[in-house]
């Protein structure tokens, strides 16, 4: 097996990215495991038409690069490509479960803060940096910003548009889109478990104003776009209340059951739905406060 055919199979499996190129350039020692060698690898394929599929012509222009630059022949590092091509194959096929799993898990948290209305610039900036895949720096999330400079809509980015940003922010840094997808993956859950500890938070204000019955947890989903305003939908919610203790004193692990079980048969998300009811109950919080604080000046006015 020459480089060529090396290289062909790798392009049958999608896999003649500039990440798995570099690596594979790396794995053949033909460049040190050093980020500066990677930064200096990658500019190399600058003019690459795609990226994300480069062409057999273009990596031979790469390698006769490098040869002119290392004082070698062609042939020599060819063979070196060669002669590590069936094991660098066999590795990037077992990563590929890997990265689809990585990727998958980073696109389930995107679609629930899809549904949110949450993939405008500033939010997803912002889980770039909770995952530290940027610093907390104004510069760093200046820099992040600007990679979003091509998409159609800033407030509503699309997977596919911020797959884009993810990798080129990966290139830019010698690091595998592959990381950075479980990075994103791996906080997501936080992200979650945030938006469950806030509805719970709404839950206890309710609880010590004594409105924890089923008439108003049954309100907040209405107003929460959880159901519709109709009686059979009401009704329909009211019935997943049948097996709490107390009707009139409903307690949080009994509203999240209910929640729980609401969010299956519209194969959706607690996560999802726990965000809606936080963010339905903080805008009423805040309502009320703004409310009682004009009361309290109209009545100093007086």
């Amino acid at each position: 097996m020459n480089m060529d055919d090396v290289f062909r199979d790798l392009e049958k499996h999608g896999k003649t990215d500039v990440d798995h190129l570099v690596q594979w350039m790396k794995d053949s020692k033909l460049i040190d495991a050093t980020k500066e060698q990677e930064m200096k690898a990658r500019k190399l394929f600058m003019d690459a038409h795609d990226a994300h599929r480069v062409e057999l012509n273009k990596f031979k222009e790469v390698i006769e690069k490098l040869a002119a630059e290392q004082k070698k022949t062609v042939e020599q590092l060819s063979k070196q490509l060669a002669a590590e091509g069936p094991r660098f194959v066999n590795a990037a096929m077992a990563g590929l479960a890997a990265f689809t799993e990585a990727l998958k898990g980073m696109a389930e948290v995107f679609r629930n803060l899809e549904k949110e209305g949450k993939t405008n610039i500033d939010n997803l900036v912002k889980w770039m940096q909770d995952s530290k895949l940027i610093e907390s720096t104004k510069e760093e999330q200046d820099r992040a910003r600007a990679m979003f400079s091509a998409v159609a809509d800033a407030t509503r980015i699309t997977m596919d548009e911020f797959k884009h940003v993810i990798s080129q922010l990966a290139a830019g840094n010698a690091e595998t889109v592959e990381d950075f997808s479980r990075q994103l993956a791996d906080e997501g859950p936080c992200l979650m478990r945030a938006a469950t500890q806030e509805m719970a938070e709404v839950f206890r204000d309710l609880e010590r104003e004594g409105k924890t019955n089923i008439e108003n947890l049954v309100k907040w989903m209405r107003d929460s776009k959880l159901i519709e305003s109709t009686k059979e939908e009401q009704d329909r919610a009211k019935a997943l209340f049948s097996a709490v203790a107390d009707a009139t004193r409903i307690t949080v692990d009994e509203f999240k059951h209910v929640i729980s079980q609401l969010a299956a048969d519209n194969r959706d998300t607690v996560e999802h739905y726990s965000k809606q009811l936080a963010d339905e109950g903080l805008r009423v919080k805040r309502a009320t406060d703004e409310g009682i604080a004009a009361f309290k000046d109209a009545l100093a006015r007086k």
